[in-house]
């Protein structure tokens, strides 16, 4: 008897595993910036002060009190 009901709650639970339906969800954010930043300020490149190095040019970055020069490496 105890053989039986076990079989039939292990099968009667994978049957219920079987049939549930899967969830989905998704989350989306999205940040619109409607300023351009300025013109790219001109210089120029340095030397490489050895072989192997590679320039990195500056670049504006947005933050909440607007556009900063980040500069060049």
């Amino acid at each position: 008897m105890r053989r039986t009901f076990l079989a039939s709650t292990i099968v009667a639970s994978l049957a219920g595993a079987a049939l549930a339906p899967t969830v989905h969800a998704q989350v989306g954010i999205e940040v619109s910036v409607t300023l351009a930043p300025p013109e790219l300020p001109l210089y120029d490149q340095p030397p490489m002060p050895a072989a192997g190095y590679l320039w990195t040019p500056g670049f504006w970055a947005y933050a909440s009190d607007g556009y900063y020069w980040v500069p060049a490496t």
